[in-house]
């Protein structure tokens, strides 16, 4: 009989190590930003957040690849956790710190294990399941399919099910559909973070335009913003004549389609200019300007002190602009966003061309959603910028089992 355990235990081991990367992928990707699966278990992002660190941890600790290394950069940002939480007299911006060590330190240590070619074709595949449902979802909803049930968001707003996507934006019959995210703009946001994964593990191109296309129906500007840069980066040499091409086309569209269509109700409306001279569908520099007339002492100092999602649903939106985590807890604690801020901007310039893509991709989705203290998407951020930063020291490698990589000389290499 204990043979019998035994032998079940290690064949268990055995396949639970073939496939606990897909389940990290899943688990670091997809359920943690998915705030409408927690509602479904029942279970908040507070309770699900350690659990996660737990499991990570257990598994890089059974591959020998936790290295909680303790350099002058995390001493630094230890530093900074604890001055802010001084000055400001609470422990919301220590806390922030501490969360953003340890994603740090294990998205550095998952890198050379975590993204395998099968891994990461497996996260492909599951985000094109995802963008399809969206698009199944639309279009169920425009021929007058109704909504399932109806979930309630972290900051209070309804998120409904239609069939295929959840979705808290609806104009009449026309939905914005958001996936397993509680908005559209964060299932833009994981196609995207898909998509720099895809470009630095050297993955088919054909397969970020397809990801990129798909996640059109999401409307959102900056998805489209994103999509453009890709085409103009992968065919920069027809650059002037694709330039031209979508001109012509976009004001085909804006004087030949009828006001009442799709995709003028949808996307073509929030192009237009607005009389204040801004942009429709730009709901980012108006926040910006604000935070300026709003910016005091008592505020670089301590913050508001309030949820960034919470002050959005009051008087003040200050939930989705580059000055966010200051405006919410202080200048002191929104200095390690600035300087990474900067990395990214200097790999956009001096970088190989994968990293200069991937960080222009990921300035545009920082600038706009600086979650890099969110339990939600901070793990998914920092797996994707420590790949970035770290890659060229490993070799990317095939479907080998976890357990036969070892770590030599900056270069991952199989036992033999």
């Amino acid at each position: 009989m204990r043979l019998f355990i035994n032998a079940f235990f290690c064949k268990f081991k055995h396949l639970l190590s073939l496939f606990m990367n897909e389940l990290v992928f899943v688990l670091i990707f997809i359920f943690l930003p998915s705030s409408p699966l927690q509602t479904l278990i029942g279970k908040s992002i507070n309770i699900i957040y350690p659990f996660a660190i737990l499991i990570i941890s257990i598994y890089l600790l059974s591959i020998n690849r936790l290295k909680l290394n303790v350099n002058l950069f995390t001493f630094a940002i230890l530093i900074v956790a604890i001055y802010a939480g001084l000055i400001a007299e609470g422990s919301s911006q220590f806390k922030m710190g501490i969360i953003l060590l340890i994603m740090i330190m294990l998205a550095k240590s998952a890198v050379p294990i975590i993204f395998r070619k099968r891994s990461v074709n497996f996260l492909y595949f599951v985000s094109v399941i995802i963008l399809i449902g969206a698009w199944i979802s639309f279009f169920y909803a425009y021929f007058g399919g109704t909504s399932l049930f109806v979930l309630l968001n972290p900051d209070g707003r309804p998120n409904y099910l239609f069939l295929t996507s959840f979705t808290n934006s609806a104009f009449q019959n026309i939905i914005r559909p958001s996936g397993v995210f509680d908005e559209p703009g964060a299932l833009s946001f994981f196609t995207t973070l898909v998509i720099c994964i895809n470009e630095l593990c050297g993955g088919q191109k054909n397969r970020s335009f397809i990801l990129f296309f798909l996640g059109l129906i999401t409307f959102s500007l900056t998805h489209v913003i994103c999509f453009l840069l890709y085409i103009f980066y992968i065919f920069k040499k027809q650059f002037f004549i694709i330039l031209i091409l979508l001109i012509l086309l976009f004001s085909f569209a804006t004087n030949f389609i009828p006001k009442d269509a799709i995709i003028q109700t949808m996307f073509l409306s929030r192009l237009t200019v607005t009389p204040e001279g801004r942009i429709a569908g730009d709901n980012r520099s108006n926040q910006v300007s604000e935070f300026f007339s709003l910016l005091s002492k008592d505020i670089s100092i301590r913050g508001n002190n309030v949820n960034a999602k919470t002050i959005a649903r009051k008087e003040i939106d200050q939930s989705s602009n580059p000055f966010s985590i200051w405006y919410g807890y202080g200048l002191i604690i929104w200095l390690p966003y600035a300087f990474f801020i900067f990395v990214l901007l200097y790999y956009a310039f001096v970088k190989r061309k994968e990293e200069k893509l991937v960080s222009i991709l990921l300035l545009l989705l920082l600038l706009q959603r600086p979650y890099i203290y969110s339990m939600y998407w901070g793990f998914s951020i920092w797996f994707v910028i420590s790949l970035m930063l770290y890659k060229n020291r490993f070799k990317f490698l095939s479907n080998a089992p976890s357990k036969y990589f070892h770590i030599k000389k900056n270069n991952i290499q199989l036992n033999q």
